[in-house]
């Protein structure tokens, strides 16, 4: 897994016929785009999205002998 993207989508806060004076959060499409080195052993990395958190699990490779 030398490359990785990102894309969480975040909901609209208010309801139908609310009107919204001042927004203090942004709402919409974010995206993040990062590498990693040899290092990690791509085949036991997982990914998981619960309550608006992103939780990487990324185990290094076992250093060779």
């Amino acid at each position: 897994m030398p490359d990785a993207n990102v894309l969480p989508e975040r909901n609209k806060e208010e309801q139908d016929g609310e009107r919204v004076i001042r927004r203090e959060r942004y709402t919409g499409e974010v995206s993040r785009s990062f590498s990693f080195g040899s290092q990690i052993d791509d085949g036991a990395a997982s990914a998981q999205y619960q309550g608006g958190i992103l939780t990487l699990t990324l185990p290094k490779k076992a250093p060779a002998d």
